[in-house]
């Protein structure tokens, strides 16, 4: 069988999707159930809109592309991770390993169809194996969701970037390669200790998806970002690799509840703000706005478009899987970036950024 990201109400393969999932209680009557999102895919809807399905519909992009998983296809195999496990009636309150990464998402793969996906996501407790509705407390705060369909061949490079330097919390797998010595099992089984030393702390992957369009990788193990010292601050994902790496400013919205890192880097100069609020009434949606604590999603959007002879390239999106929080250097993860110009000038439009660059780092209130 093969296996696919499927688009949204057709449950058609595509190359990659992006999802928003909204906040509950936003829009015009404060109306919105924690279901409704915003889609985008590479072949479908080049527009970055409102779905006519929700999250809790059987016709939307998530749950078409995670039912391929879990329908008994011999072939097909999958490694489920997530920083906070999802509960299930013989572990109702399983335990969670706070020393492995702070990542999110699912890796499946058919060798013999030579096909699999990549699902990079945010949110806590998701997906239970097996099921495939979002658990009711996570449907309080925005979401992002990225899919991207990826050869076997690729599946097993993600797998190795993986293990190597998120260091995810595995909670599930299903149909694992026989070879033990195989990156997929590896992964599976939480084997990324210790580092050889001839790999580096960080990662910056490109790579081509199924159809030949190009995504990057970057992940950082924590021994790279933690601390020196016990009262350090460490290093920024976004500030000290994901900026730097792609030459420009960065705007990035993610969960931030302690210290949160400074704006300038100092290698670079490069500047980091923070998006402190979402408001949809740009792109269309009157009354769809939310501040950044109500989001959970992790994304980047770049402040350029890259120099070039293409007057009309895109600046970069980026989905990840950690914030930009103190607390977040002492923890693997990462992040894929791609060039849509769809979303990210949607995202540079609906977002609400700080005016002030601050140099320390400053704490953040809790919501």
């Amino acid at each position: 069988m093969s296996i696919s990201a499927l688009n949204d109400g057709y449950g058609k393969p595509v190359d990659w999707w992006f999802i928003y999932k909204l906040p509950q209680g936003i829009g015009p009557e404060k109306h919105t159930t924690g279901n409704e999102f915003l889609y985008c895919d590479a072949a479908w809807n080049s527009e970055f809109r409102l779905s006519k399905n929700k999250l809790n519909d059987k016709k939307n992009a998530l749950t078409e592309t995670l039912q391929q998983l879990f329908a008994g296809d011999a072939n097909t195999g999958y490694i489920l991770w997530n920083d906070e496990i999802p509960p299930t009636k013989s572990h109702p309150k399983p335990a969670n390993n706070h020393a492995k990464g702070h990542s999110k998402g699912v890796l499946a793969f058919n060798k013999k169809a030579n096909c699999g996906f990549y699902l990079l996501h945010s949110t806590p407790r998701f997906p239970a194996e097996g099921e495939i509705e979002l658990p009711a407390d996570e449907r309080e705060y925005g979401q992002t969701f990225l899919c991207v369909t990826v050869n076997y061949a690729t599946a097993v490079e993600i797998a190795e970037i993986l293990r190597l330097h998120h260091e995810p919390q595995v909670y599930a797998s299903k149909n694992l390669p026989a070879d033990p010595q195989s990156s997929l099992v590896k992964l599976a089984h939480q084997d990324s200790h210790p580092l050889d030393p001839k790999h580096s702390l960080v990662a910056d992957f490109s790579f081509r998806s199924k159809e030949r369009n190009d995504f990057r990788l970057f992940a950082k193990n924590k021994k790279w970002s933690e601390p020196a010292h016990a009262n350090g601050q460490g290093k920024d994902f976004w500030n000290h690799l994901v900026g730097p790496a792609l030459r420009d400013n960065i705007d990035v919205e993610t969960w931030r509840r302690g210290e949160v890192f400074e704006n300038v880097d100092p290698g670079t100069n490069a500047v980091t703000m923070d998006v402190l609020g979402v408001n949809l009434e740009t792109i269309g949606y009157h009354g769809y706005q939310w501040p950044f604590t109500k989001d959970h999603a992790k994304w980047g959007s770049t402040e350029h478009r890259p120099p070039g002879f293409l007057l009309r390239h895109p600046g970069y999106v980026v989905i990840a899987d950690i914030n930009r929080d103190e607390s977040q250097a002492k923890r693997g993860g990462g992040g894929l970036a791609f060039q849509h110009d769809g979303i990210w000038q949607a995202l540079k439009s609906v977002e609400r950024i700080e005016t002030t660059v601050k140099k320390t780092a400053h704490r953040m209130g809790k919501s």
